[in-house]
């Protein structure tokens, strides 16, 4: 059989702005032609970093992280920040007192001559690990006042581009610890806050940390909570309540109290001043 050979012709390449050639001289989508080469995730709530550290073993790039608590910030930078890396702050107040708690520890490590190693961001567990990309952002502030859009904007990448969100909103109000669990506990309604902005960024799917009373603890309205997260995706367009409340039933053998989406029971009983589905007005 003869052997033939193909030459392309160059002038029959015509790129686009959508598309682009590759090694092969094939027209490819610019997307696919420089594909990421880590799925990217965002840790919300992310404290000291263990969340983040087990998605980096995994494969995965935090790109962003985010907490209010000052120290878990400077560890979780220490050991899974990128360097150079980026803070953002809720308000001036917290970057006061980052630049406070920078300066305590650097007064320590000048004190103590057992401590060697200064603060660099990724000079901790990153530094034993060099091929795993560090975080270059981290949100130091109330979440409350962190906007999606905002974030995306830091990271340059559009709303639905990021693969997943992860988090663990504070537990301490569902704790089985916690011998006064209420129903009005603010730190309970955080999650509330990790629904909103899993609704802004639009990631491919997001993990929440599993609290084994979350599945018993209802909101001051009397609406189970797990039900009022799926409520808040739904109403936000993010996943259908029956769908959400079907992948909780699935991985964890939830079953919710209610047969219908809270808002909907709401409508249908409209007339009734003292109904327990009172929507809630949570954004």
């Amino acid at each position: 059989m003869p052997n033939f050979h193909l030459e392309l012709d160059s002038n029959l390449v015509i790129p686009t702005p959508n598309f682009v050639p590759s090694s092969s001289g094939l027209l490819l989508p610019r997307q696919s032609a420089n594909p990421k080469a880590y799925p990217l995730a965002i840790d919300l709530f992310c404290g000291a970093g263990g969340f983040s550290l087990g998605f980096m073993q995994a494969g995965f790039q935090v790109v962003a992280a985010a907490d209010n608590n000052v120290h878990a910030a400077l560890t979780y930078m220490h050991n899974l920040g990128a360097y150079p890396c980026q803070f953002h702050y809720g308000s001036e107040d917290d970057r006061i007192q980052l630049e406070k708690a920078l300066l305590s520890q650097c007064r320590e490590i000048q004190s103590d001559s057992t401590v060697q190693i200064p603060f660099i961001s990724g000079g901790g567990w990153r530094k034993a690990h060099p091929d795993v990309p560090g975080c270059p952002h981290f949100y130091l502030g109330d979440i409350c006042q962190l906007n999606g859009e905002e974030l995306l904007g830091w990271l340059g990448v559009k709303r639905g581009e990021v693969d997943v969100i992860i988090g663990g909103p504070p537990c301490q109000g569902f704790s089985r610890m916690n011998r006064n669990r209420n129903p009005n506990d603010p730190r309970n309604r955080l999650i509330f806050e990790f629904a909103r902005l899993i609704c802004e960024i639009n990631p491919k799917f997001f993990v929440l940390e599993n609290v084994p009373e979350l599945a018993t603890m209802t909101t001051p309205e009397g609406i189970p909570v797990l039900d009022a997260f799926c409520q808040c995706l739904d109403e936000r367009g993010y996943s259908s309540y029956q769908a959400l409340k079907s992948s909780l039933k699935t991985q964890h053998n939830w079953v919710s109290t209610q047969s219908t989406n809270p808002a909907k029971s709401k409508a249908k009983s409209r007339d009734k001043a003292d109904s327990q589905y009172e929507q809630l007005d949570l954004f």
